[in-house]
């Protein structure tokens, strides 16, 4: 859920991640902008969702490769993609979508139509 203040709100770790049905990334610069292209940004932003729910937020920086970093996720939001980072993404069933705004909690909130309400996203940071 979004917060008044804008943020999203999850609910506590341990019993939603038993429930959590997708993941989903943003390519990120840092833990709140998007990057300008979803091939290769500096980490990527991972939210935990039960249906429109958001119950955890991961940053995942990663060495090598970004479908690595994405495998377990079921989409990738970026403001652009290449044919190629496109075509393995789609090879791996995770769908890629375009976004215009600058905040990956805006952008999560535009693809699952979340409301704004209260609370801030608990963050994992993961290397």
């Amino acid at each position: 859920m979004m917060s008044r203040d804008g943020r999203l709100e999850c609910g506590e770790r341990g019993d939603a991640m038993k429930d959590v049905e997708q993941k989903i990334a943003v390519a990120a610069n840092d833990d709140c902008s998007i990057a300008d292209s979803g091939d290769s940004p500096p980490l990527v932003v991972v939210y935990d969702m039960r249906g429109s729910e958001v119950v955890f937020r991961t940053i995942r920086y990663y060495d090598k490769s970004l479908i690595e970093a994405v495998a377990d996720c079921k989409m990738v939001i970026g403001k652009s993609f290449g044919d190629g980072i496109k075509a393995d993404l789609a090879s791996r069933g995770i769908e890629t979508r375009l976004t215009t705004v600058e905040s990956s909690d805006e952008a999560v909130g535009q693809v699952f139509d979340i409301k704004r309400g209260d609370g801030k996203v608990e963050m994992k940071i993961q290397h």
